[in-house]
């Protein structure tokens, strides 16, 4: 993301170490599936209804976002290369 120009202000592997980290993104890219499972959509959810943020989902199984897609702005999945920006 920073090769593209991006400025990163957090990595967070599950909802915990989400919750963590201060809310400054405007944009957030999350996987569905993270270290304590599948709880992507959930920090969807939580991103975008108490802070704000825009979410991009991340998953090699588009079929399994079960969340609010309201509160998702665009879907990638995996694996993605650079050009399909």
């Amino acid at each position: 993301m920073e090769s593209s120009g991006y400025e990163v202000v957090g990595i967070a592997d599950s909802f915990e170490s989400v919750q963590r980290l201060p809310p400054l993104a405007t944009i957030a890219l999350v996987d569905v599936n993270l270290r304590d499972g599948a709880t992507g959509p959930r920090i969807a959810q939580y991103l975008a209804n108490d802070f704000g943020v825009a979410v991009v989902m991340l998953t090699a199984n588009p079929e399994m976002i079960v969340t609010d897609r309201s509160k998702v702005i665009g879907l990638i999945t995996k694996p993605a290369a650079e050009t399909d920006r």
